[in-house]
Order: C-alpha cells, then sequence, then structure tokens
C-alpha cells in the first residue's frame, strides 16, 4: 500500500513535471490533445458568455522538481508516516537527466472518459470509488498542469501532509456568495448531502489533498451517489470545485 500518491487528471497535457516520482502518480487521461480552455472545461455551445480566462497548459512550473526534493530531504524526519517510501524516491532519483521536453513514462496511466459536465471531478471520484479499498495513506488530487493554479505546489504539499483534508493552495472556510458558480455549489450540495451548504473551502483549480481516513470516513456508496448525482446536474464540475471539502466531510455543518 502506498503512503502517498498523486492522482492526476489529464487531457492529453504532457506531465513531464513529474518525473522522478512515477512510483506515486496514477494518471487519469483522456487522451485529449486540445490546449484550449474551453475545449477541456466546456461542451460546444455550452455558457459561451462566461468570462474565459487565459491559460498556458504548456509553461514549466514556478518549482522544478528538483526545488522540490531538496525541500522534501529537510521534511523527511517530519513526515515520518510516509518516510520510507518517500526516501527511496529521494535515494532513486538522479538530479541529472529530467528532460522538460520529454514525457512522463513508467507510471499508472488508467484511460477514462472524457465527460465535460464533470471534468476533472469525474477523474477523482473514479479513483475514489475505484480505488477504495487500495487507497494511499494521503492521496493528492491535481490537475496536469497544477502550476497554472498552484504556483508552489509542492510547498503547499508539505505544509498539509498529515491533515484529513487540505485545499491547494490551502484556503479557510468561507462562505458561498451569488456568483453562478457558488449558486451551482449551493444547489448540488444541497442535492447531496439533503441539508444546506452556505459555506465551504476551496481553491481556484480543484486541487486538494485527502488522507484515507477522511475519504474512508464515508461509505463506497455515498461517492457512487455523488458522481451519479453529479452527472445529471448540469456543470457539476463548477459547483464540485467548491464542494470537495464538503464531498470529503458531509456530515459537517456547512450551514
Amino acid at each position: 500500500m502506498k503512503h502517498i500518491e498523486l492522482v492526476l487528471a489529464t487531457h492529453g497535457e504532457n506531465i513531464f513535471w513529474a518525473n522522478g516520482l512515477e512510483s506515486i502518480v496514477t494518471e487519469y487521461s483522456t487522451k485529449r490533445q486540445e490546449s484550449r480552455i474551453s475545449d477541456r472545461h466546456r461542451e460546444k455551445g455550452l455558457h459561451k458568455n462566461l468570462n474565459r480566462q487565459n491559460h498556458n497548459f504548456g509553461h514549466s512550473p514556478n518549482q522544478t522538481i528538483y526545488e522540490f526534493m531538496r525541500s522534501l530531504r529537510g521534511m523527511v524526519r517530519m513526515a515520518r508516516d510516509i518516510n520510507l517510501e518517500l526516501t527511496e524516491i529521494l535515494n532513486s532519483h538522479s538530479q541529472d537527466g529530467v528532460d522538460e521536453t520529454g514525457i512522463l513514462s513508467g507510471h499508472n496511466i488508467v484511460e477514462i472518459e472524457n465527460d465535460g459536465n464533470l471534468n476533472e471531478a469525474n477523474h477523482f471520484l473514479t479513483h475514489i470509488i475505484t480505488r477504495y479499498d487500495s487507497l494511499a495513506e494521503t492521496t493528492i488530487f491535481l490537475q496536469g498542469h497544477p502550476f497554472d493554479h498552484v504556483k508552489n505546489l509542492f510547498a503547499e504539499i508539505l505544509k498539509s501532509i498529515g491533515q484529513d483534508f487540505s485545499c491547494l493552495p490551502s484556503a479557510s472556510l468561507r462562505r458561498l456568495g451569488n456568483d453562478c458558480h457558488d449558486l451551482l455549489a449551493r444547489q448540488l450540495g444541497e442535492i447531496i448531502t439533503k441539508k444546506k451548504v452556505e459555506s465551504s473551502c476551496w481553491s481556484a483549480g480543484a486541487c486538494f489533498m485527502a488522507s484515507k481516513s477522511a475519504i474512508l470516513g464515508n461509505p463506497l456508496s455515498w461517492y457512487r451517489d455523488v458522481i451519479k448525482e453529479a452527472k445529471t446536474f448540469k456543470d457539476s464540475k463548477f459547483a464540485l470545485e467548491r464542494l470537495w471539502a464538503v464531498v470529503i466531510n458531509p456530515q459537517k455543518d456547512w450551514s
């Protein structure tokens, strides 16, 4: 059983940034090669008038894998529950030879249906459901190029190790407002929890990490019900981006 696992939701991106971490990476890939944000986040003709943010899905991360490795070496003693596995990765990783133009290989790849309504939520929920009985002690859920949303990703991960749930970057509890995505989150939150959801904890990009004990705090049927409801709820990807804290801990009072 893995102590830590990176779950990547990709649409054909080159995830070279994860070189050296192959043993803890599981990639859920639709194998789509589009580079436009509109192709990945919206079905054709859906919400044409929403403001669109410019993204660069091919840039290098702000913090390289080498910087991560240097930071991690100083943190291994504090992260005793993941010490053995990460130490093995650090010892086997060479600081010469990561080709940023190459393609990551040797990691676990799972082909997955492209669901434009759920987007990365389909990847993440599928992982939880299919791996419910063999989850890592800590699972980190990321988009293929998480650095578009989490500039110092590895530092954020290190800061949050040991917590049951953390957004990436970390964020505090806040009220859902009245913009269209917040309203969607309120609506879907109430559908899945059967109670009012007026607040949550989230960061742009839907990246987060959760402990095995937190995920298993809910029965498998819960996650199956969430994905079932999300598949029929229009634009559920925008709602779930704000609801992962609620999905992992539905028992909490989110009113």
